[in-house]
């Protein structure tokens, strides 16, 4: 692994909701670098990955700004072939077999720029887990997103929300709720977005916030917060809606979530089809009626929730918070990948 992160241009660039959406490929890089010696290793030979640093969406966030441009998908497959290719003269090449090296590509049109070698060759450690796709976790994993600010919350939110859950959950007004931009065009979303907007404009239970970002204040009066997709099937809501404190609704075909391996997502989230999204009103006071079953669900969300931060994303000046972190995670995904083991034996 290299002994620094790299300064690219752009490296300041801020896309997406939050404007952190992408920022997973450096602050990994940066949990591994600040991980000790008993995980990172400068000697090839003693080490079971290669880390390649390629930041493809730094330099395709770059690359728009100075062109006044949206991202462009040749830029970002550019940068990751540049990667690549640096990758192959370092010595520890030399000791990376078979998907022993380790790439971070983090947006939706993933599976559009991945170089044939890139994709033959490493573990590519992605957002957007889509089985539609071509997703296989034979030569893919998916990380979590990074969370924003309004997710991570207050100081005095956030202590409570890494406490346990009480007895009696105090009531949440609001069966459900979604915030996000919502476009004319269909294929923005699949429909689902410009459907809710208009099924639930004057909805006195579930609530619509067409603004991106800012504080949403509506999650935290959410038993449900609503988790569409985007452009791509992928999104941060699951992962955010857990440290709301209201239960991700999770509607998509095929998609894979963050840590699928080690979770059991059907315990954390409501999972739909796309098909069931005009009914998803329906579908959810169905589960309200199954005693207890969301209190299980908000239970076991808020016992996953340190499992989706890296190590620097959990405290605002930066230390390291205690316990297990996404990088524990991801630790034990790669074990698991070459030492098979229950993976009960580990967490």
């Amino acid at each position: 692994m290299t002994t620094a992160v790299a300064h690219v241009s752009g490296m300041d660039c801020r896309m997406g909701p939050g404007n952190r959406m992408f920022d997973m490929e450096v602050l990994l890089h940066q949990a591994l670098l600040a991980a000790g010696p008993d995980v990172v290793t400068a000697d090839p030979a003693k080490a079971d990955w290669f880390f390649v640093p390629a930041y493809p969406n730094k330099y395709a966030c770059a690359h728009a700004i100075a062109t006044n441009t949206t991202y462009d998908p040749a830029v970002y497959r550019s940068a990751l072939e540049r990667a690549w290719a640096a990758a192959q003269v370092h010595p520890a090449a030399a000791f990376a077999l078979h998907r022993r090296h380790l790439v971070v590509v983090t947006h939706g049109f993933v599976y559009e720029v991945l170089p044939p070698a890139v994709a033959d060759e490493a573990l590519v450690l992605l957002s957007h887990g889509n089985r539609a796709l071509g997703y296989r976790s034979d030569w893919a994993l998916v990380l979590p997103p990074v969370l924003t600010e309004h997710a991570l919350g207050s100081p005095a939110r956030r202590a409570a929300a890494d406490a346990a859950p009480p007895a009696v959950e105090p009531p949440r007004p609001l069966l459900a709720a979604f915030k996000g931009v919502v476009r004319d065009y269909w294929y923005h979303s699949f429909g689902v977005r410009q459907l809710w907007a208009e099924q639930f404009r004057a909805s006195p239970r579930v609530s619509i916030d067409t603004e991106r970002d800012g504080p949403f204040e509506a999650a935290e009066r959410a038993r449900y917060c609503l988790c569409p997709p985007g452009f791509y099937a992928w999104s941060p809501r699951p992962v955010e809606a857990l440290f709301y404190g209201c239960v991700p609704v999770v509607v998509a075909d095929d998609l894979v979530l963050p840590w699928d391996e080690l979770l059991d997502w059907s315990a954390l989230a409501l999972q739909l089809p796309y098909d069931r999204a005009p009914h998803v009103e329906r579908e959810l006071v169905a589960q309200d009626r199954v005693p207890g079953r969301w209190a299980r669900w908000r239970a076991a969300g808020a016992a996953a929730r340190p499992w989706f931060l890296l190590p620097q994303q959990d405290r605002r000046d930066g230390s390291p918070q205690d316990g297990v972190s996404a990088l524990d995670a991801l630790l034990i995904s790669l074990y698991l990948r070459l030492r098979p083991l229950e993976v009960t034996d580990l967490l």
